[in-house]
């Protein structure tokens, strides 16, 4: 089997990141006038990295680039893959509204996923009031 090219694995990313926020990513994104950022929803514009080293050095530049493109209510995010880990950066004023509004809408886990959370618990250990 043919190892996946640095590229192709940044599409996975993109792809994986997309479906925990629920959104599908931008075709042509980066390379076409009309889709600059690689996720966009009706709330939060992504730009996504991803990256095999254990360093990603993001700059302001960066950061612009995406808070440019936003339209409308679209909070900028960058979500940088660094080494299999996922960090998502967002200016300080962006993130402290998204967590003290109203508004504020958090994922929720999938069925299958609280499902397979609760199988790693042993029996025992599980508490009367757990969801099937």
């Amino acid at each position: 089997m043919r190892k996946k090219t640095a590229q192709e694995r940044g599409y996975d990313f993109e792809s994986v990141f997309g479906k925990a926020l629920g959104i599908k990513p931008t075709k042509g994104s980066g390379n076409q006038w009309f889709a600059p950022m690689d996720l966009g929803g009706a709330h939060i514009l992504v730009s996504c990295k991803h990256t095999d080293a254990e360093s990603f050095r993001v700059t302001k530049g960066h950061l612009r680039e995406v808070q440019r493109a936003c339209t409308g209510e679209q909070e900028p995010a960058m979500a940088i893959e660094v080494g299999g880990e996922v960090f998502v950066i967002q200016r300080a004023g962006d993130w402290i509204a998204s967590r003290t509004s109203d508004a504020a809408q958090f994922i929720e886990p999938s069925k299958a996923d609280k499902k397979r959370a609760r199988s790693r618990i042993p029996v025992l250990l599980r508490g009367d009031n757990d969801e099937d």
